[in-house]
């Protein structure tokens, strides 16, 4: 077992049990134990329970993806301010202003390629899971057994057969013409569905601002959608059968994840948010209808109207932004005050739950807004930063006073001077021992400047009159 084998064993352990689990479903429910059909759908299981497991990850591609669509715009303009700057200074600030582009709205490139990089591994190790089942059965591999799957569950996947072609066998290294036509049927199918998958993102799930041809990410988009199919079709014939099995059933469980996102969260501005949009708003009319209904009944019951709750309500709302302790005083006096203050709550709570309810039907405005709250590492770097700040505050404090000890005043000073100068540093450590007061004022920073010239000078004149 060599050290790729080594690095994907915990992974094809782990598949190997999911498999074995899907068996033993399987074969509770009336399946034939043993070599057959079940070892094939066990297969199917396994990617139902992949995807399921990645659910989370794919919905927050979706989101990385409507954000990333929302703020190509903001993009555009920072590589327009940059475009024919190469210098590594502008190249720096344009990676600077797009990072802090992206921290503004949450958004993460990475968060698309998650599902694809969980994935990726798990392909890999089922590939070479079904590729050591011959050396699993004949007692020739590494181990005894891969997780639950020892000899005799070996011998029974790899006489396993889909439509007669071995899970085991690849297009390559398969003699038989069944097992090549078999092969070459899924590489189609996979290619196929791959396609319409990518197609039905790029096409329906996208607005149309994001197709156009000067936005990068639509090229990129209309690229992957056409060579992902081509390099499934150049690493298809070199796949065994059991993995074609299981790329398969993952495009058609992720056509039915994008079909569900089509239909109950779509990309705002796409062709399917637009059908959304039409349909909700349907909705919300005949909500809104029958909600005004029950609000007219009730008014009708406490014997007012409309207008003379409007009225009352913008007397309250007055009456509050005066900052009156009591806003429903400002009703007192009138005949039906109570009855207006039951009919302005009954208008208010009305307006509450239409409100919900715009919102539940994804009519309000659904592009990403900035970020106001600081996540974990924000706070643990700002905390840093201010401690950081105290620390080099007291080694300033500190210092002044390691100062104020070893200072000797210049021999060339007269005794009024050594008497001012002792004041002005004792009032120099008072200012910096003091709450909030860390730095030297400009008058101490120039006083100590002209201070040191002159010490400096003196120093030079005592070593020319000793040359001399």
């Amino acid at each position: 077992m060599g050290w790729y084998d080594t690095i994907l064993f915990p992974i094809k352990w782990l598949i190997a049990w999911i498999m074995y689990g899907v068996h033993e479903g399987l074969t509770f429910l009336g399946f034939s134990n043993g070599a057959g059909p079940a070892w094939v759908l066990a297969i199917v299981g396994l990617t139902i329970i992949i995807r399921g497991a990645i659910w989370p990850l794919y919905l927050k591609q979706i989101k990385s993806s409507r954000s990333m669509q929302v703020v190509q715009p903001e993009m555009m303009k920072i590589r327009e301010k940059y475009k024919g700057r190469k210098d590594q200074v502008s190249q720096q600030q344009m990676s600077q202003e797009t990072m802090a582009l992206y921290k503004k709205y949450g958004v993460s490139p990475m968060a698309s390629c998650w599902p694809m990089l969980v994935q990726l591994p798990i392909f890999a190790a089922l590939f070479r899971l079904l590729w050591a089942l011959g050396a699993v059965a004949n007692g020739t591999y590494a181990k005894p057994a891969i997780g639950p799957i020892d000899a005799t569950l070996a011998n029974q996947i790899q006489h396993s057969t889909f439509i007669g072609a071995p899970l085991s066998t690849s297009m390559v290294n398969s003699n038989d013409w069944g097992t090549k036509i078999v092969a070459l049927a899924l590489i189609i199918f996979m290619m196929v569905t791959q396609f319409l998958t990518m197609r039905q993102l790029t096409m329906k799930n996208m607005p149309a601002s994001a197709l156009s041809g000067d936005n990068p990410m639509a090229r990129m988009n209309k690229s992957m959608m056409y060579t992902m199919p081509l390099i499934m079709a150049f690493s298809g014939w070199a796949l065994p059968i059991g993995v074609l099995i299981y790329w398969g059933t993952t495009n058609i469980f992720t056509t039915f994840q994008q079909a569900f996102v089509l239909w109950r969260m779509p990309t705002p501005g796409s062709p399917a948010h637009d059908r959304l949009i039409e349909k909700n708003k349907g909705k919300y009319a005949t909500y809104r209808s029958e909600r005004e209904g029950q609000y007219q009944n009730h008014l009708a019951g406490l014997g007012v109207s409309d207008d003379e709750v409007k009225s009352a309500a913008t007397k309250i709302s007055k009456a509050a932004a005066k900052g009156d302790e009591d806003p429903e005083s400002a009703l007192e006096g009138h005949p039906n005050a109570d009855a207006l203050r039951k009919g302005v709550e009954a208008r208010a709570q009305m307006q509450e739950e239409l409100r919900q309810r715009r919102v539940k039907l994804q009519l309000e405005n659904e592009k990403p807004k900035p970020r106001t709250k600081e996540t974990f590492m924000e706070k643990v770097m700002k905390k840093a930063e201010e401690q950081n700040q105290l620390a080099q505050q007291a080694q300033r404090v500190s210092g002044t006073q390691r100062g104020q000890q070893r200072y000797q005043p210049s021999r060339n000073m007269s005794k009024a001077e050594r008497a001012a100068e002792a004041k002005r540093r004792r009032n120099a450590v008072k200012n910096t021992t003091e709450p909030g007061k860390g730095k030297l004022s400009d008058e101490e920073i120039q006083r100590r400047r002209v201070e040191r010239q002159r010490a400096a000078r003196a120093k030079r004149k005592k070593k020319n009159q000793k040359r001399k």
